[in-house]
């Protein structure tokens, strides 16, 4: 359904690519079993992430960033948007920016 649908369900007159959003909550970006796909990672529009612990796995998440930010430059962002006293602080990423935005990285969707 994640990767299929999103080029099914289009309105009549619009392209075909409308298709339907999905948006997916995990507690874990790679594990064994029970996270994401690397099919669906690959898909994906827009990331949020919050604070993680788990260097190796930021790195991995930078890393399949790289298409459209360094890795180096993904980590510059994250360090600055989590540094902060706010133990929910979220870096929302939007793959496929839009002209009207400065930056494909947001601070808490602003």
């Amino acid at each position: 359904m994640a990767l299929k649908y999103r080029h099914n369900l289009s309105m009549p007159g619009e392209e075909s690519t409308l298709g339907l959003s999905i948006f997916m909550a995990v507690q874990l970006y790679t594990s064994t079993g029970g996270s994401l796909p690397r099919a669906i990672r690959n898909n994906a529009t827009h990331v949020a992430l919050w604070r993680t612990k788990n260097m190796k796995e930021l790195k991995l998440i930078s890393e399949e960033m790289a298409g459209e930010v360094s890795p180096e430059k993904f980590i510059e962002v994250y360090d600055i948007i989590m540094t902060g006293p706010s133990p929910h602080t979220m870096m929302f990423v939007d793959i496929f920016k839009k002209p009207n935005h400065p930056s494909m990285f947001r601070k808490e969707y602003t």
